[in-house]
């Protein structure tokens, strides 16, 4: 019996019962879908060559990288758009926050890697997953006080906190053999789905505490590693947890057969509508009448055995069309014909016997291969049968292959993809209700979820907030009040001043202008998108399709429909004019081709931004508003002189009533001014005899400064005049000591002058007597050689300029050098 079926007290109360019931609702799943895994095992062995047969065929890796692209080659975009097109900014502002926030966590978070996985088991498998988290990223925020920085303390680390730093809507594959769900036909009835996770010792600690350090580890199933020691081999030692999520309890369990009870417990965690992480799984062959997947591999396997029987048999026959045959062993010419190359002639050593045997047919007798040849071709005609009847069973065309016929019409190939792209429509569909089912779960986790800070970085809005249009408000109300102060001061100035125009004509201040409420804030659209009512009602996620046509029936399509909007506009524009056609029924008209289409929203807001043309102008006008603007304008003279009029009555009566005004003030300012005159006087004699006795203490006090800076001047100068004393004398002392040792440097550079040139001087002499000896020793060759003797001549004087060079050098004046302390450093 299911374990849905027993009554939750047999199973025990507590922990051990929870722990208990699902380990048994594991079992009962595992099963349920025992043959349908092993099945799938199987078909992924297949798929990858694992286990191949020699020779075989492997149409089913041929058949899945053929639909894969059909079925799915496009990443499909978000399409968030008003449930209903009335106006309603609200829905359309949340519409395009849930667009934004959607397209760029499709761009960021792998989803199109995902989605092919999951295709991949669908094709393969029969059943495809993909589970949606929800990713916060928290940064530790801490706080110290200067005088207690270098103190690391537990109260330290009790003022960190963590803060939200970033939120993300995660995509993730779940393999075929990694997830469980409960019994049911539908998906509604489906009550719980479970996760299947390997984790090590550390993910353990960090996701369940104490329960995960106290867990036991499987042991490995890899022999190397378990030919290492103890601690290697725990190392490597995993723990199975399933991770289970209950839609009738709504609870998030984590269990593990190792242990007697479940190792966490969370209440919800994302509250969302369907509860499951998941959307309904998508399907290769959709069954009502189970949740069991179908692999498609089972509904052609026994062609595709056949075809790999076929295969290898050809193959064999091939292996046996051999060129062999026997030969007269007396003829030994033939065997080296058969190695020979091309154009080559083998002599023959007895030609009379070949003659006599009929010549070289009749000497070799060949193996017969033409039976085998006919089978081989029945063989392949049969192969091509089997490909066909599994092409027809996918619904696999040639066209969809990329193979035509030269003869075919282009309609009959028209025909052939249309149909072809039928059969195949099925998966579309149903992988694009999946791709739209799941972004709607991550369009629930973004509104739930997501902080406001959060979706105005992801989605670039500038709608204004709750604070902002308080401050907007504030700034009015100054406004106001500084209108209203504006206002008073101007009713309290005087009306006018004489021989000046009257005041009474001028306008006041012109008030500030109120700031119009906006239709939304950030904070009311975030209450929207958190209520999931309204969020439904205002709003639909679709997704556009998953298959992109070429580049040339794309823009073919657009031609095509911007030519038939052209041609509407052009109809229904004489009757829109004339008021036979409403303005809001041609723009509807409109919309839905659009819509149809799927030209985007900023086209649709574009059409909706339309507006009706301005009625036709009556030819009488002109003159009816001519005389109208006449009669205003006379109206108006007339309301000016009045005004004018008026204006003149009320300077007068300003005017007596200034020079009244006036005569008062000129007496009150007269009596203030003498009033004024005389304590002015009073104060200035204070004032004078106060400034007097300062002047007198300056003086004194300016007398006694100067006698104090005359003093110290002196007694400056004296011990200034002490020091440069002391200066000169130390540094007649220095040159006196300098000038002493410049004189005996100068002594002892003469005594090795004369030195020098002494040595000089015998150098001088030997080279002479050198230079006679050789002469002597050499005479009876130079006698007869007088070219040598230039040469020798040469030498000479080459030897005496140099010894020139030397004396003249030694003669030059000598310069003393100094270093930077101007002490002696050596002669030059």
């Amino acid at each position: 019996m299911e374990a849905q079926n027993e009554r939750k007290e047999e199973l025990g109360k507590g922990d051990k019962g929870i722990q208990r019931r699902w380990m048994l609702e594991l079992k009962l799943s595992d099963k349920r879908e025992a043959e349908w895994r092993k099945t799938a095992k199987s078909t992924i062995d297949r798929y990858r060559g694992r286990n191949r047969k020699k020779n075989s065929f492997n149409i089913l890796w041929s058949n899945t990288e053929t639909l894969m692209p059909a079925v799915y080659n496009s990443l499909p975009q978000p399409n968030v758009r008003r449930r209903f097109k009335d106006e309603d900014p609200v829905g359309k502002a949340v519409s395009d926050i849930l667009s934004r926030s959607l397209e760029f966590s499709v761009d960021i978070e792998q989803f199109d890697t995902a989605i092919k996985h999951s295709l991949l088991d669908m094709l393969l498998t029969g059943r495809g997953v993909n589970r949606i988290r929800y990713v916060p990223s928290f940064e530790q925020v801490g706080y110290s006080d200067e005088a207690t920085e270098s103190l690391q303390t537990e109260a330290l680390e009790t003022e960190t906190t963590e803060e939200l730093k970033w939120e993300q809507v995660v995509i993730e594959h779940v393999q075929y053999d990694d997830f469980r769900m409960g019994a049911g036909k539908t998906w509604e009835e489906i009550q719980w789905i479970a996760f299947h996770h390997r984790m090590t010792r550390d993910d353990l600690v960090e996701k369940f505490g104490d329960k995960g350090e106290k867990m036991r580890l499987d042991d490995t199933n890899d022999e190397d590693v378990n030919r290492e020691d103890e601690s290697t081999i725990d190392a490597f030692k995993t723990a199975s947890v399933w991770e289970i999520w209950d839609k009738e309890e709504k609870q998030v369990l984590f269990v593990s057969q190792n242990c007697t009870e479940p190792l966490k417990v969370l209440e919800d965690p994302l509250e969302l509508t369907s509860f499951f992480p998941i959307a309904r799984p998508v399907y290769a062959i959709v069954d009502g009448g189970t949740m069991l997947p179908t692999t498609l591999y089972s509904q052609y396997q026994e062609q595709a055995e056949e075809l790999d029987k076929v295969s290898t048999r050809i193959n064999k026959i091939y292996d046996a069309l051999k060129v062999r045959g026997i030969y007269d062993s007396t003829m030994s010419e033939v065997s080296e014909l058969l190695k020979g190359n091309d154009n080559d002639l083998i002599p023959a050593q007895n030609a009379a016997a070949w003659l006599e045997r009929g010549g070289i047919e009749k000497a070799i007798w060949m193996m017969p291969i033409e039976q085998a040849a006919k089978v081989v071709v029945i063989l392949t005609q049969q192969r091509e049968a089997c490909k066909q009847v599994i092409y027809e069973i996918n619904g696999l065309g040639d066209i969809l292959r990329g193979q035509s016929n030269a003869s075919e019409t282009l309609g009959a190939q028209q025909i052939k993809a249309q149909w072809g792209t039928m059969r195949i429509s099925t998966l579309q569909r149903e992988l694009q209700r999946y791709i739209r089912d799941m972004m709607r779960i991550m369009a629930e986790i973004i509104s739930e979820k997501f902080q406001l800070d959060t979706l105005q970085k992801m989605t670039g809005l500038n709608y204004p907030t709750d604070e902002q249009v308080q401050q907007a408000m504030m700034q009015f109300q100054s406004q106001m009040e500084m209108y209203n102060q504006q206002a008073q001061m101007a009713q309290m100035q005087p009306q006018g001043q004489p021989g000046q125009p009257p005041m009474g004509g001028q306008p006041p201040p012109q008030p500030p202008q109120q700031p119009a409420p906006p239709p939304f804030t950030w904070e009311s659209l975030q209450k929207v998108m958190k209520d999931d009512c309204q969020r439904t009602y205002k709003i639909d996620v679709e997704t556009d399709s998953t298959t992109a046509s070429t580049v040339s029936e794309d823009m073919k399509g657009l031609t095509e429909l911007l030519s038939g909007i052209v041609q509407f506009v052009q109809g229904v524009a004489p009757a829109v004019q004339m008021g036979a056609l409403p303005m809001e029924a041609a723009k509807e008209i409109m919309m839905t081709i659009c819509r149809r289409s799927k030209m985007g929203s900023a086209v649709e807001d574009a059409l909706d931004k339309m507006k009706e043309p301005p009625a036709p102008q009556d030819p009488n006008a002109g003159a009816a508003a001519a005389e109208q603007a006449k009669q205003q304008l006379e109206m108006r003279k007339h309301q000016d002189l009045l005004q004018l009029k008026n204006m003149e009555l009320q300077g007068q009566a300003q005017l007596e009533k200034a020079k009244l005004d006036q005569s008062a003030q000129l007496e009150q300012m007269k009596t203030q001014a003498t009033a004024q005159s005389e304590q002015m006087r009073a104060d200035a004699d204070a004032q004078a005899s106060q400034a007097q006795a300062q002047a007198s203490m300056e003086v004194e006090r300016f007398k006694a400064e100067l006698k104090a800076q005359s003093d110290e001047m002196a007694s400056q100068y004296s011990a200034q005049m002490e020091m440069a004393k002391l200066e000169k004398e130390q540094e007649f002392e220095r040159w006196k000591a300098e000038l002493d040792a410049s004189t005996k440097i100068l002594l002892g550079q003469i005594s090795s002058k004369t030195t020098m040139d002494t040595a000089m001087l015998a150098a001088t002499n030997a080279a002479n007597t050198e230079v006679a000896e050789s002469l002597g020793n050499n005479n009876v060759m130079f006698n007869d050689d007088n070219n040598r003797m230039d040469m020798m001549m040469q030498m000479h004087n080459d030897a005496m300029g140099q010894i020139g060079s030397v004396m003249e050098h030694l003669q030059k004046p000598r310069t003393i050098l100094r270093d930077a302390n101007g002490k002696i450093a050596g002669v030059q």
